[in-house]
């Protein structure tokens, strides 16, 4: 539904958070932050678009289909430049969207490789600042001896949980299965242990500074192009911190209201 042409764009990805009546009253009439999806694809390079859980990489908590970037097909001369050797990788990013300092953005996501320590890809996610024309890196993410494979890069991030650590696929040597690494999925490295995938993990950053912004997801190769690494992302939403204040009706109106509607009833019977 969501694939065209070789890049796989979509014109919108992720889904509206569902709310009751109920869970509205309590938005917009006890203060409560409302949640609007911000993630529609804007740019990008290399392979990324959306697709169904498969494999080691099911559906995130929120459900249904996720976006994706990975190395699989990538190009040069996208990655952070962080890392000697940076080889070929993926970038999607978001259409400019408006935050106001305070403001929440929140997010899940799922780094996944085939790698492991000895060419240790990496992904990461950043925000463009369009204002003043400079990023904020939310976070990176990569394979680690020690266990650990997610840095907050920003203060302002709080993930959930806090300590990660890759979880081995069900291929060989922790190999995890996934359709985004092409003939790769299932397979490890031979030099390493550390394959696999985080599992679904929630970002959450507070906006230090309103302003025009920009949300990139990226993954690269390091050292080669070979043994893909790949990036899941889903649910997508900018909290405010401030909503609008929607006044509650009188009970007179609501009462006025009442008596319309009934009268409205007795009219269609006579009808």
């Amino acid at each position: 539904m969501f694939l065209k042409g070789t890049k796989m764009k979509a014109d919108k990805l992720f889904k509206t958070l569902s709310f009751t009546a109920a869970a509205l009253c309590a938005a917009f009439f006890v203060g409560g932050a409302v949640a609007d999806p911000v993630f529609n694809f804007g740019t990008g390079a290399g392979t990324y678009g959306v697709m169904d859980g498969n494999g080691d990489v099911l559906a995130s908590p929120d459900g249904g289909s996720y976006g994706y970037v990975t190395t699989l097909g990538g190009v040069d001369g996208v990655g952070l430049g962080v890392m000697a050797r940076e080889a070929n990788g993926a970038v999607a990013r978001s259409s400019e969207f408006v935050a106001e300092a305070g403001d929440s953005l929140q997010f899940f996501f799922n780094y996944i490789t085939g790698d492991g320590l000895d060419y240790s890809d990496y992904a990461w996610v950043r925000l463009i600042d369009t204002s003043i024309n400079s990023s904020i890196i939310l976070l990176t993410t990569q394979a680690s001896s020690q266990g650990s494979v997610v840095s907050r890069n920003d203060q302002n991030v709080s993930l959930a949980p806090g300590a990660v650590t890759i979880s081995p696929g069900s291929g060989d040597r922790g190999g995890p299965f996934w359709s985004a690494l092409g003939s790769d999925s299932g397979h490890c490295y031979a030099g390493t242990d550390k394959c696999g995938a985080t599992g679904w993990i929630l970002a959450d950053y507070t906006f230090a500074a309103g302003g025009s912004y920009i949300l990139e997801f990226g993954v690269v190769n390091v050292g080669d192009n070979y043994y893909q690494s790949g990036l899941a992302f889903d649910g997508v939403s900018l909290v405010s911190a401030n909503p609008p204040a929607v006044p509650v009706p009188e009970p007179a109106s609501l009462a006025l209201l009442g008596l319309g509607l009934m009268g409205l009833g007795v009219l269609r019977r006579r009808a």
